[in-house]
C-alpha cells in the first residue's frame, strides 16, 4: 500500500504556496524575484522536500528507531504534569 507523506497530508489540508511572481507586484520585479522572495522560495522548496520524504507511517508507528512520535515511559497520563518536565510559566 502506498504510504501518506507529511506533505500529502499539507497539500490537503492547506498547500505550501510557491513563491512564482513578485507578491508585491513591483513591475521591476516581472518574470524574476528579488533576493528576497527568491530566499523565502528556496525555503518554501526546502520544506517542500522534507514534508514529501517524511512518510507519516515513519514518524509514528514504533521501528526500529522507535519512531518520532512514540511514547516514552516517561509520559504521563493527559492533565498531569511530568515531575521530568518543569512547570510552564
Amino acid at each position: 500500500s502506498k504510504q501518506i507523506s507529511v506533505l500529502d497530508v499539507v497539500n490537503a489540508v492547506d498547500a505550501l504556496e510557491r513563491i512564482r511572481d513578485c507578491p508585491l507586484g513591483i513591475k521591476s520585479h516581472e518574470g524574476t524575484l528579488c533576493n528576497l522572495h527568491r530566499a523565502l522560495d528556496d525555503a518554501i522548496a526546502t520544506i517542500e522536500r522534507a514534508f514529501g520524504s517524511a512518510m507519516l507511517g515513519d514518524l509514528i508507528e514504533p521501528g526500529e528507531s522507535g519512531g518520532l512520535c512514540s511514547l516514552s515511559p516517561k509520559v504521563t497520563q493527559l492533565g498531569r504534569k511530568s515531575p521530568t518536565r518543569p512547570a510552564r510559566k
